[in-house]
């Protein structure tokens, strides 16, 4: 434009530039080249931290979540990212968003937030201001979902769930069952249906009770009642509990097989004693006939 003086900018720094001019007339006639200008640039690069945000803060805040939001603070180059923290743990960086989401809080809490701005050469703020947040009152149901569905601070509620697949308690492991639980549980009621024969067949006639002296040698033997799993079996594979209590329930109506037994001989031992008793009274009465006394 005629003027004598250029400024140039965009070059990098610690680097060696040469520098020419031409000069032109009205006529379009151009000069042989002036003498080179070597520059050598500058060492360093952006080395000047952003300014600190200072009007942080926070809206829409629920039992579980908050929005924080601020200003741009400025810098000689230009801010970059934001990096967000929670009691002086951080949440993650923004992306140069001046707006950032925390969810996963607890109902009836006070939490502290602060940022921190960055800028292209890693260059960090100083700290913003903070700003205090309490969340609502919770009535004690937390919606589910998939942001807070494994958090520990949260406990959610929920009317029905259902599971396509397999459910884990205290455990990540449920070794093919449909639910695992790492621990005890207690209930109003449990109902097992069984697919097996409920034991009922003890009282067939066809039956087969095993003989009170081959379950004693049996004992003798295994340790355990017939058709009960050991301890080593147990310790190795649990019991079934629909089938378990099927097997305990076939003991005991072996056992009342056996009570009954027992009381039949029972009143078959009494009859014998009556009969010899009135046998005895009868000897008794002989004798006294045969040898009266003097």
């Amino acid at each position: 434009g005629g003027a004598t003086t250029f400024n140039v900018t965009g070059l990098t720094a610690s680097t060696g530039y040469a520098f020419t001019v031409f000069a032109r007339d009205a006529a379009g006639n151009v000069s042989m080249v002036s003498n080179t200008e070597n520059v050598n640039t500058q060492a360093g690069g952006d080395t000047e931290a952003p300014n600190a945000v200072s009007d942080l803060s926070s809206s829409n805040t629920s039992t579980t979540s908050t929005d924080l939001s601020w200003s741009n603070p400025g810098d000689n180059v230009g801010v970059t990212d934001y990096e967000v923290f929670q009691d002086g743990g951080s949440l993650g960086l923004t992306g140069g968003a001046t707006t950032f989401n925390v969810t996963g809080l607890t109902a009836s809490t006070g939490y502290a937030f602060t940022v921190f701005a960055r800028d292209a050469a890693g260059n960090v703020s100083m700290v913003s201001n903070t700003e205090n947040v309490n969340t609502q009152a919770g009535g004690g149901v937390v919606d589910y979902t998939s942001a807070n569905s494994n958090m520990n601070t949260v406990d959610w509620t929920a009317r029905d769930l259902f599971a396509d697949r397999n459910v884990g308690i205290g455990t990540t492991n449920t070794q093919g069952y449909r639910l695992a639980v790492a621990g005890n549980v207690i209930a109003e009621g449990v109902k097992v249906e069984l697919q097996g024969n409920w034991p009922d067949f003890v009282f067939l006639k066809e039956y087969n009770l095993m003989g009170l002296e081959e379950v004693r040698q049996f004992i003798d033997k295994n340790g355990h009642l017939p058709n009960i799993p050991s301890t080593k079996n147990v310790e190795a594979n649990g019991i079934d509990l629909g089938v378990m209590n099927a097997k305990l329930l076939q003991k005991i109506e072996e056992l009342t097989l056996y009570i009954l037994l027992q009381q039949s001989e029972i009143e078959f031992l009494k009859k014998d004693t009556k009969a010899l008793r009135s046998y005895e009274e009868r000897l008794q009465k002989i004798e006294t006939q045969l040898n009266p006394k003097k």
